[in-house]
């Protein structure tokens, strides 16, 4: 079988990540090539789509499409590379495959890592969900097959001690201090201010809160910290194409987000032994039947700070086991709806 993995996005966040380990993993059992968006015009943007590039496998065949318009790059991977079925990834992408490859007899699975919308979906032969509540409102109103398929992690290594301590000599960690991190676009939905503000309220004895990532907020971010009196105490440390180092610095792990579907930091986190604090959105609810995750409500500045309290209180404890999450275990439900879409 050939597939072609969608990918129209340009960043480097989760449905990015999602996309392309699915792909490299895809790569030893099948034949598969990539749709990417061409490199963004804005500076400011290269460093997260260099990241995007340098994460897919070697030997993998890659195809750009513009952003203006897609559909002549698609059809000039579907020309060279005859897939039997695409995958497609995140809201444009699917609309613009199911728009222009359907008709061309080609079917089209489309994995949801937002929210279902008919304009984006319904063109498409069957959808994944990442959580249950997505997957019952998608096939409330989709006329094709919807199936559960959760995210996954695949892991990372540990750095080493040097490259460890390099990265507290940039971040101004001294030893002993309680270190409490987060990773993610700096975006409203991710609540960072809110972060901020629990970790002024809570007031732990020497700690720092790191944040990694970048987006339209950041300034206005630093600003906030910055009018708490927080100094140097809260650190951004901007995109990285290696966030996933900055979890052995980190002490308890936070998401603060209004919305997330299956946020894959919180796997990355747990997969590094890190205690975590997550807002109790679908996701994180799905994976706290099999994670000893802290969830706390939405949108609440006091229930962050307890938990940020309780967090520091409880910092000899032993981290929790991790397991249950390897993208070999979610292979061959996706490889059974391969099959399935294309009989």
């Amino acid at each position: 079988m050939r597939v072609l993995v969608v990918q129209l996005s340009a960043g480097w966040a989760g449905t990015e990540r999602h996309a392309v380990e699915l792909a490299n993993e895809l790569s030893s059992h099948l034949d598969v090539a990539i749709l990417l968006r061409a490199r963004p015009r804005e500076r400011h943007r290269h460093a997260e789509y260099a990241a995007l590039r340098a994460s897919i496998a070697p030997g993998i065949p890659v195809y750009l499409s513009s952003r203006a318009t897609p559909c002549f790059g698609l059809w000039r991977a579907i020309a060279r590379f005859r897939p039997d079925l695409i995958h497609a990834h995140h809201e444009r992408s699917a609309r613009v495959a199911a728009l222009w490859a359907r008709p061309l007899g080609i079917p089209v699975i489309a994995t949801i890592h937002m929210r279902y919308r008919a304009v984006d979906y319904a063109r498409c032969d069957a959808l994944i969900a990442l959580n249950e509540a997505e997957r019952a409102r998608a096939a409330a109103a989709f006329r094709g097959e919807v199936v559960l398929i959760e995210n996954w992690v695949v892991p990372w290594p540990r750095p080493d001690p040097a490259r460890i301590n390099a990265l507290r000599r940039e971040l101004g960690i001294d030893a002993g201090d309680f270190v409490i991190g987060s990773i993610g676009r700096l975006a409203h939905v991710k609540r960072i201010d809110g972060l901020i503000a629990a970790f002024a309220a809570a007031d732990l004895p020497r700690s720092r809160l790191i944040i990694v990532g970048d987006g339209g907020e950041r300034a206005a971010l630093e600003a906030n910290g910055a009018a708490r009196g927080l100094g140097d105490r809260v650190r951004f440390a901007g995109f990285r194409a290696d966030a996933r180092d900055f979890y052995a610095l980190f002490d308890l792990f936070v998401l603060n987000s209004a919305y997330d579907p299956y946020p894959l930091v919180i796997l990355e986190a747990a997969e590094q032994r890190l205690k975590v604090i997550a807002t109790a959105t679908a996701g994180a609810q799905m994976m706290a039947a099999n994670l000893p995750l802290t969830l706390i409500e939405i949108d609440s500045p006091t229930a962050l700070t307890e938990a940020l309290r309780a967090g520091y209180a409880a910092r000899a404890e032993p981290a929790p086991v991790f397991s249950g999450f390897a993208l070999a275990d979610r292979l061959p439900d996706i490889l059974a709806l391969y099959r399935r879409s294309c009989r």
